[in-house]
């Protein structure tokens, strides 16, 4: 049996070792609009919601945080979830202070046809491609 989609979105989560830098990495350098803030009791946990469109990027820290930590190289390293896409009007003023802001660059900028593409790396390592779609 097929999903019955309540909703045509898709929203994702990060859990966070530094959910402070984490939040102001998203909501200061990328400028995602941060929408909501929740406290869950029983898990011992914090959620910050940022807009993404009709989406959201949810960033979650634990009173407890996790042993293991995510592995370094984006999609080429590990299997699962490992990158995120944002389509941007200008791929190159996207990363101007990126490692300034605690990010770097994961692959270096490239063109596609004609969609520029560069892969960067959060704070804490989660990989984000930021597409500029061509003509």
């Amino acid at each position: 049996m097929a999903l019955r989609l309540a909703k045509q979105s898709v929203d994702f989560g990060i859990t966070a070792r530094d959910p402070e830098r984490l939040v102001a990495f998203y909501r200061d350098f990328l400028g995602l609009p941060l929408t909501d803030e929740r406290h869950f009791p029983a898990p011992g946990a914090h959620m910050w919601y940022f807009a993404v469109g009709v989406d959201h990027l949810k960033v979650l820290g634990f009173d407890k945080v996790p042993a293991a930590a995510n592995p370094p190289g984006g999609n080429t390293s590990a299997t699962g979830i490992r990158y995120i896409t944002l389509f941007v009007e200008d791929a190159r003023e996207a990363i101007v202070g990126l490692e300034e802001a605690g990010g770097r660059i994961q692959r270096p900028l490239a063109e596609y046809g004609t969609s520029l593409v560069v892969f960067i790396e959060d704070p804490e390592g989660n990989c984000i491609e930021l597409l500029q779609p061509g003509e």
